[in-house]
């Protein structure tokens, strides 16, 4: 499962949509009715699958990561903002909007860390879903082939 068009590291949310966005299209299967499944498709499928797996389980590590370290920053820009208007007297009242005010850009890529955390452990489901897919259609086409249906 390599792709030179991707990042070899993760180190943004940008970076784990694309990551997740490309197994996703990996084990998202082409629904072709006429197509026959035989042994040799359920190999590869179930490689193929394999695979997807364990990129997604570096995927979601990285993912939390970036999602950890944003969170981090951003509650260190509250802090810091906290801490300057408490210095420079601003009464408590204003204190809360003016700090939420002031760390919108650090909040923003929060959400989105979040969320790419969230669509990759999505994927990762997706993953085992089809692994599990691929398995039960393994079971038909071994009955098939060994008289069994």
């Amino acid at each position: 499962m390599s792709a030179p068009e991707l990042p070899e590291k993760i180190q943004s949310a940008a970076d784990v949509d694309a990551w997740a966005d490309y197994v996703r299209e990996r084990v998202t299967p082409v629904l072709d009715g006429g197509f026959v499944r035989d042994p040799d498709w359920v190999i590869y499928e179930l490689e193929k699958v394999s695979g997807a797996a364990a990129v997604m389980v570096v995927v979601v590590r990285d993912a939390d990561k970036v999602r950890r370290a944003t969170a981090r920053t951003l509650a260190k820009a509250k802090a810091r903002e906290a801490t300057r208007l408490a210095d420079a007297r601003v009464p408590q009242v204003e204190r809360s909007a003016r700090v939420i005010a002031a760390t919108e850009d650090e909040a923003d890529a929060d959400a989105i860390a979040r969320a790419s955390y969230d669509y990759a452990k999505a994927v990762a489901g997706l993953v085992d879903d089809r692994m599990s897919a691929v398995q039960t259609i393994g079971k038909q086409v071994l009955a098939t082939y060994s008289g069994g249906a």
